[in-house]
Order: C-alpha cells, then structure tokens, then sequence
C-alpha cells in the first residue's frame, strides 16, 4: 500500500519515484568513481542512506504483515482487538524471545529473566502511558469497549 502511494495526483506510484532514483544514484556511481579510488563521501552518505531505506524496508514489511494478518482475521470473522491482542502481539514478542534464549546461552540467565519480564513491561507502559498522555493533552477520551467480540 505504502508504495502504491501516489505522490502527484494520477502519476505512478512512490515505487516508480525510488526506482528512478535508485537508477541514478547508481550511475552516478558507476561512472564517477574507480576501483582504485573511494570517494571521501561514500561512507558517510552509504551509512545515512543505509539507515534510511532499512526503516523505509521495516516500515514497509511491517505495514504489509499487519494487513495480511488483518485480512485474515477478516475473513476469519475475528475482531481487530483479538487479532491485535493474539496474533500481531505474539509476532511482535519473538523478536524479544530470540535475544533472551541468545542472551541466556551465553551464561546470563537472570539477565534473560530480566529482559523477557522488563522488555514487554517497558513496551506496555510506554505504549499505553504515551498514547493517553497524548490524548489527554489534545482533550480527547478514550473509551473502552467492554467485549471484545
């Protein structure tokens, strides 16, 4: 969806933008640069751009798994708070179990501990504490629906 977004009103897609640029970037480089020689410029602008497209590519990949899981809760008759609260929340969490089972192979088990109890914690607090501060500050109200389904 991101990359279909049209930047002009009727014009081709965000892809066919980062596709050109991505055209000429690379020629530039191509064609002034030699084997022999690395520009003064290359690492810096490298690691900037770098950075840069993998959280276009995070966001991308993101937004995409959200709305393949969204699509099947839909044709599953499941609602959006029980997929959020079961399927996207267990796939944010393996990121986390990874590093502890990594971080407790290494001879830290109360530092896995820790982690996999502070990690979502941490998440939890912020997540929630951010989103109703924000709101209280714009004057808005949050309600809650009683049920989920």
């Amino acid at each position: 969806m991101f990359l279909n977004t049209q930047i002009i009103s009727g014009g081709p897609g965000l892809w066919a933008f980062a596709l050109i640029l991505s055209v000429i970037l690379a020629a530039m480089i191509f064609f002034f640069t030699t084997f022999t020689h690395e520009p003064r410029f290359y690492k810096p602008v490298a690691a900037y751009v770098g950075f840069v497209l993998s959280v276009a590519w995070i966001y991308v990949i993101a937004n995409e798994v959200v709305d393949v899981a969204s699509m099947i809760g839909v044709m599953a008759g499941v609602s959006h708070e029980l997929l959020g609260l079961t399927i996207l929340a267990w796939a944010n969490s393996i990121n986390d179990m990874v590093a502890d089972f990594s971080v407790a192979r290494q001879g830290f088990p109360r530092m896995a501990i820790s982690a996999a109890i502070g990690g979502p914690l941490f998440n939890l607090m912020i997540g929630f504490g951010l989103s109703f501060f924000i709101a209280k500050a714009q004057g808005k109200y949050i309600t809650v629906r009683k049920s989920m389904f």
